[in-house]
């Protein structure tokens, strides 16, 4: 996917692109890897606000294209949203929470005010720490090398990673469970009420979502199953099931682009 090309965003005094940062008639353009990654939030909430969007696409780290174009980024990384505005001014914007708490202000998804966008952030915080936990303790300690071709090692690798996983629900992501189930009921009283804030989608209900999707697509081969569900994590399983449920995501979850995503997700991390 060399052929991707990086828009150059526009260079203008801070008083102008604060001023296009607040329309309201933009499109937008996600530039990643090709898997789910660290772009996945970044892609529910462009999917939720309904916004025309498009992605630009590398293959991996090593494609010729991102190597060519990284240094044009803003902090030579991805993912980054380049943003068009309606007076044709265009934005980059890079790096996970800035981006992520950028689209969720635009559009509604971090909380009705200075309180409810406190506990958001609280909330999306604690989940970033778990998901973050789990790719430095499970995930990359265990990704095969380029080549490997020795069966024993790759069974030991696997094993490994069984175990690692397995590590991991019963201590980091038990304390995360254990912490938003009280949280969630907090908010919601007796059985909650599917949201982190108040009665309605927002950021923090996106994130958890998330984060609980993807424990289950990248669960190593031989590990015990994720220790979430209707019975086990009630208050977590209704956020889930309500970010589910909104009817712009579920059409991007049922698109052939989100089910490549999932396949290739899971060829990157090897499970």
């Amino acid at each position: 996917m060399s052929g991707s090309m990086i828009p150059l965003v526009t260079k203008a005094s801070s008083k102008v692109l604060s001023k296009a940062m607040k329309g309201t008639s933009s499109s937008f353009q996600l530039a990643y890897f090709n898997f789910h990654g660290r772009a996945e939030s970044t892609r529910y909430l462009l999917a939720y606000t309904g916004v025309p969007w498009k992605e630009i696409v590398f293959d991996r780290l090593t494609d010729p294209g991102w190597k060519r174009q990284k240094p044009i980024t803003p902090y030579k990384c991805l993912p980054v949203v380049y943003e068009t505005t309606s007076s044709g001014v265009l934005l980059g914007i890079s790096e996970v929470l800035p981006i992520e708490r950028y689209l969720a202000d635009k559009f509604g998804l971090a909380g009705s005010d200075p309180w409810e966008r406190f506990q958001v952030e609280q909330a999306v915080s604690s989940i970033e720490s778990c998901q973050l936990m789990y790719h430095y303790k499970v995930l990359l300690p265990n990704w095969p090398s380029a080549g490997a071709v020795d069966l024993n090692e790759n069974k030991m690798k696997r094993q490994q990673h069984a175990e690692d996983a397995n590590r991991y629900y019963e201590t980091g992501l038990k304390n995360f469970v254990d912490i938003h189930e009280e949280k969630l009921q907090e908010n919601g009283g007796r059985g909650g009420n599917g949201h982190y804030v108040g009665d309605r989608a927002s950021l923090a209900d996106i994130r958890a979502t998330v984060l609980m999707d993807r424990l289950m697509l990248l669960r190593p081969e031989g590990a015990n199953p994720v220790p979430l569900s209707k019975d086990k994590t009630p208050n977590l399983w209704r956020v889930r099931e309500a970010v589910h449920r909104i009817p712009a995501i579920a059409q991007w979850r049922e698109s052939k682009r989100y089910q490549d995503l999932d396949a290739l997700t899971k060829k990157y991390f090897c499970v």
